[in-house]
């Protein structure tokens, strides 16, 4: 405690200084400096203390041991400001705003250890800042008031602004933590030149927004990188009051990812934006998109758009054939949306690749029944459907036509009459009219053993050194004779195999010597004989 100090006394604390504080009270005509250089003035008292309001600033300033530190004014910190041990800070006393350009640290184990009142922090350094804030405080109102850097969150310190977040220069960039605006709050001055980045998992969330909560036109101010802002505005006065969050990552996968899966490289806006909503069901909101023109990929025409999202199994059409407002930026709305999910915009006149909604092979009767459905279809010749005995090797069993370009769900089916006997697999590819094709995940299928013995070979066309066999359907054990015959009749070769029930058959046949290129006939000879046609190339 300063005590028997003339009016008017300087105490300074001087460059590489450390002054620890255990004073409670102090006479405000005691004069203290510590902007002298790089130091420290360290509150450590174990019960509660006035903060002294220095005649210039604080270098760094740290609140510890325990209880109350009040401050006595408008405290102007050029290094970081620490709350720890079991401290609190208090501003709620006055005209108690705090100015700072270095870090904000909160490790303190107190229960609420910044008492923020009215009061607003500002961050304004040139250079970056970090909010480290453990125990999850609120600010009242928080200015990011930066002339370079970012203000970054760091790891699990997520923030709360329960009046103004006010955006007037500078980016905060979230990264994997949640900056949550309450349903009191609002956001101001969000900008090209000041907005939140959301370079992460995180989420900018504003609280209470429809009827009986926050109405009318809800700014998020929210971008993927420092030189990207591409925000949203969410109009939910339509329907039942809920929290919204919302991120931006990079690019369109096909899979609806976040910067992950398939790239869609063409007829789109680079950027997807990921809204959710606290509670499902109730809301019916007025979103408006907006991008730059160094978002929009490839020929993108903004007279003719479509706004599109994930439902979590393909890309689904919201508005079709709209046209961007805006000179740059340019904007999209799209009303009455009730179902929030990744969200972005392609060009209408190529539609985004969709996913197969449906493929599934099911055993009847003795026979296999291959159903699948398509979304849209884009450029589809034909689908084939392939049979295998296992995940690596399939024959072809069928064709059929596909539907070209279509925006309409759509319907197929196949039957296999002559399936494998056992456990086999069925797989489908599509193929475009240009001969460009993709395949589709196999399906497993297992059909009850029946007796009578059905052969796979592959490959077809061999190179006339061996094959491979499999053989199913028997449901005892046996023995048999595998014959190959050329178009002569002759055998070119011929051996014995035994046919297990529990491990069945699946070998290489390697022939007794090579066979010339032509048409052979494999002969499995047994009490139902197997006949396959085999080409040797």
């Amino acid at each position: 405690i300063f005590v028997n100090i003339d009016n008017n006394t300087d105490f300074n604390n001087l460059n590489g200084a450390t002054w620890n504080y255990e004073g409670s009270t102090y006479d405000p005509d005691t004069r203290l400096f510590t902007s002298n250089g790089i130091n420290d003035f360290n509150y450590t008292r174990s019960g509660m203390q006035d903060i002294i309001v220095p005649q210039d600033n604080y270098s760094n300033i740290t609140l510890t041991g325990s209880d109350t530190k009040t401050s006595q004014g408008n405290l102007d910190v050029n290094g970081d400001l620490t709350i720890s041990g079991s401290a609190q800070l208090n501003v709620d006393t006055g005209n108690d705003n705090i100015t700072f350009a270095g870090n904000w640290i909160n490790t303190s184990t107190n229960a609420d250890p910044f008492v923020e009142g009215q009061e607003t922090v500002t961050f304004d350094a040139g250079a970056t800042q970090t909010i480290t804030n453990m125990n999850g405080e609120s600010f009242y109102n928080l200015t990011i008031n930066k002339s370079g850097g970012v203000v970054n969150l760091a790891s699990g310190s997520n923030v709360v602004v329960s009046n103004t977040l006010d955006m007037t220069a500078g980016n905060i960039d979230i990264s994997d933590q949640n900056l949550t605006i309450t349903s009191t709050g609002n956001i101001v001055n969000g900008s090209v030149a000041s907005y939140v980045l959301t370079s992460g998992n995180g989420e900018l969330i504003q609280q209470n927004l429809g009827a009986g909560g926050r109405t009318g036109a809800v700014s998020y101010p929210v971008g993927r990188f420092t030189n990207s802002y591409t925000p949203l505005i969410v109009d939910n006065s339509s329907g039942v009051a809920d929290d919204f969050g919302i991120r931006v990552c990079s690019n369109v996968y096909e899979e609806g990812g976040c910067e992950t899966g398939t790239l869609v490289s063409d007829l789109i806006l680079d950027r997807t934006w990921f809204i959710s909503e606290g509670t499902a069901g109730g809301s019916s909101a007025d979103i408006t998109f907006q991008w730059n023109a160094a978002n929009e990929v490839g020929s993108f025409n903004r007279a003719d758009m479509n706004i599109i999202h994930y439902n979590g199994s393909i890309w689904e059409k919201l508005a079709e054939g709209i046209a961007a407002s805006g000179t740059g930026p340019y904007m999209a709305t799209i009303p009455g949306v009730n179902d929030f999910s990744p969200f972005t915009i392609e060009d209408g006149a190529s539609p985004l690749p969709v996913s197969l909604v449906k493929f599934e092979a099911t055993p009847k009767n003795g026979k296999v029944e291959v159903n699948w459905v398509t979304a849209s279809e884009i450029n589809n010749d034909y689908f084939i459907i392939e049979r295998g005995a296992n995940t690596s090797s399939f024959e072809e069993i069928g064709i059929v036509e596909g539907n070209g370009t279509t925006n309409q769900t759509m319907s197929y089916d196949f039957k296999d009459n002559m399936p494998f006997g056992g456990t086999s697999y069925y797989r489908l590819t599509q193929v475009d009219f240009d001969g460009t094709s993709e395949v589709f995940e196999p399906v497993k299928v297992t059909v009850p053993l029946t007796g009578q013995l059905e052969a796979f070979v592959y490959p077809i066309p061999s190179e006339g050194d061996f094959i491979n066999l499999q053989l199913s359907g028997f449901d005892k054990s046996l023995t048999a004779e595998v014959k190959i015959v050329d178009v002569k009749g002759e055998v070119v070769h011929l051996e014995e195999i035994f046919l297990d029930k529990d491990t069945g058959f699946n070998q290489k046949i390697n022939f007794s010597k090579q066979l010339k290129a032509g048409i052979y006939i494999l002969n499995v000879t047994t009490p139902t004989p197997v006949v396959k046609r085999i080409m040797i190339k």
